[in-house]
């Protein structure tokens, strides 16, 4: 489980890195982040549509994001907002953990570059 402290929670909170952030694509995810306003500190928002599918699918797809971010966290840049978006397009029916561990990382990798 990721702790409270490390996730985004208003609405505010999720507008200032959409309005202010970059963003990095991958196959299956969208990575939005931006500078905090908190210098050490990391918070993480997730963002699936219910265009991606029924809601089992959804509450799947943000388990495995949020167990993959937990696993992320010592390596993730310091000091940034990050929020990771489901592409509608990509099939997460067969999503394993593997692989979205995987991708998660490589996105979190290209956010330093």
């Amino acid at each position: 489980m990721l702790p409270a402290r490390y996730r985004l929670r208003k609405s505010f909170q999720f507008r200032y890195v959409y309005n202010k952030g970059r963003s990095v694509h991958g196959r299956h995810f969208t990575l939005v982040y931006a500078r905090s306003k908190q210098s050490g500190s990391v918070k993480t928002g997730f963002s699936v549509s219910n265009k991606v599918g029924k809601a089992t699918v959804r509450n799947r797809i943000k388990r495995l994001l949020r167990e993959s971010v937990r696993a992320n966290l010592p390596v993730m840049p310091k000091g940034f907002s990050y929020i990771f978006i489901a592409k509608k397009d990509a099939d997460f029916s067969q999503a394993t953990y593997a692989a979205v561990l995987d991708e998660v990382s490589g996105l979190i990798s290209r956010v330093g570059a």
